[in-house]
């Protein structure tokens, strides 16, 4: 989610939270074993334009889905609710 936030792709083992994280192709890649991160990560440094625009879509998916702006309101939903009860 950093690298993301930062609008950066990202090659992250495929593990976890990862695997829903990570539309694999779309903003990031996900990896198994030495000859995926080697494959993966080459890709990346070998076409810039791919970068640009897997950054681009992992920077919106965090802002749309893990940002405080996105967060906070269900939160304060949340503790509304609870309040309630």
């Amino acid at each position: 989610l950093q690298y993301m936030a930062m609008g950066l792709p990202s090659v992250s083992s495929r593990v976890g939270m990862n695997c829903e994280v990570v539309e694999e192709g779309a903003d990031g890649f996900l990896a198994n074993g030495p000859d995926e991160w080697i494959q993966k990560l080459s890709r990346l440094i070998e076409d810039p334009s791919l970068r640009e625009r897997m950054g681009q879509k992992a920077r919106e998916k965090v802002a749309k889905c893990y940002s405080l702006g996105y967060t906070a309101p269900l939160l304060a939903s949340i503790l509304r609710k609870a309040a309630q009860e």
